[in-house]
């Protein structure tokens, strides 16, 4: 069974639209990075994206899966007063924390292997 496929049906009970939006942000993930890091245009850092993606599925989705239950799932914690209140700097450390991790998750794959483009 394709492995896309797998996470889709594993992320049934989080629902259809998160499930959905995390499998396509992990094919978008990495192309702004690509057009500052590589200096590429952004229809070859689409494209570069969309091979990092296909190669490393597994690390890049569960990087945004992580991000999404720590920042969406805040509110349980902290109830609706206190997201509004600590939820920004908590949701804004952990996105950034996040991004981080996904651009060292591109140069290391980069890096280990050459993505050619045409």
């Amino acid at each position: 069974m394709d492995f896309t496929l797998y996470w889709l049906a594993f992320l049934q009970e989080v629902g259809d639209f998160y499930s959905l939006a995390i499998v396509i942000s992990s094919y978008f993930a990495t192309w702004t990075i690509a057009i500052v890091h590589n200096d590429l245009g952004p229809i070859k850092a689409i494209k570069q994206s969309f091979s990092i993606a296909r190669y490393h599925f597994k690390p890049l989705f569960l990087i945004l899966l992580t991000t999404v239950m720590i920042t969406q799932y805040a509110i349980a914690l902290f109830g609706p007063v206190g997201m509004i209140l600590a939820g920004w700097f908590i949701g804004g450390v952990f996105r950034t924390y996040f991004n981080i991790v996904i651009y060292l998750t591109y140069i290391r794959f980069t890096d280990k292997q050459s993505f050619e483009l045409s």
